[in-house]
């Protein structure tokens, strides 16, 4: 229970203090939006560099950085910023809804061409990780589920083959046969690697216990004929 409540404090408080960082990076984003529109790119770039320094996970501050050393020819570093804001924004790494195409709206024309590609192309990237992850899963749960049937069809053939043997046993006599379990022969190479029991194994071991049982069956029916 203390634990538990431990671990409460620590969510909670992580939780609270990121609300006063969110809302300083709302007033950077808007400074620096501002300063955008007045045509202050240099100064708009040092305002929302501020968010980055807080490790903000709100996309527009990117774009709008981005667009600001676009405006100064600054290309690579313009994209750099449009490609990490689309990371972001297709990232599922927040909880916000930040209207990315709203707060853009103003954009147009080759500028909003070019984000609208960048994002495009993260969207498929995003679609792409995420079916991998699906993928990476379910085939970890098939492998879980495939070896866990291995085991039980190859302990329920065990069983079976074991109660054939002993019933046989009760019929023909006490020590007829010396009942062994079931342990197919694998070699140590083989089980290293996990092998499956084979049906040829069990077959081989079934046929031996049988042959021994018969064979003394015979012998003690001529003794008794005799």
């Amino acid at each position: 229970m203390q634990k538990f409540q431990f671990i409460s404090l620590i969510f909670f408080g992580l939780l609270f203090a990121a609300v006063p960082v969110a809302d300083e990076v709302d007033h950077i984003y808007g400074k620096g939006v501002h300063a955008f529109f007045d045509q202050n790119y240099g100064e708009a770039v040092a305002i929302l560099s501020q968010a980055d320094e807080l490790r903000s996970n709100d996309p527009r501050t990117y774009y709008f950085m981005g667009l600001a050393y676009l405006r100064q020819k600054k290309n690579e570093l313009a994209d750099q910023s449009f490609k990490k804001a689309a990371v972001l924004e297709f990232s599922g790494r927040s909880i916000r809804d930040y209207s990315v195409s709203e707060s853009l709206r103003r954009i147009q024309g080759t500028e909003r061409l070019h984000i609208e590609q960048i994002r495009s192309e993260e969207r498929i990237n995003a679609q792409k990780r995420e079916q991998q992850i699906r993928e990476a899963r379910y085939g970890a749960d098939n492998a879980v589920s495939r070896e866990a049937l291995r085991r039980s069809v190859a302990l329920d053939q065990n069983e079976d083959l074991s109660t054939i043997l002993k019933n046989m046993a009760d019929d023909l006599g006490d020590n007829t046969f010396v009942l062994k379990p079931l342990n197919p022969v694998v070699s140590p190479e083989e089980k290293d690697k996990g092998a499956a029991v084979s049906d040829d194994n069990i077959l081989s071991v079934l046929a031996r216990e049988l042959g021994r049982g018969l064979g003394a069956w015979f012998t003690r029916k001529t003794e008794n004929d005799d």
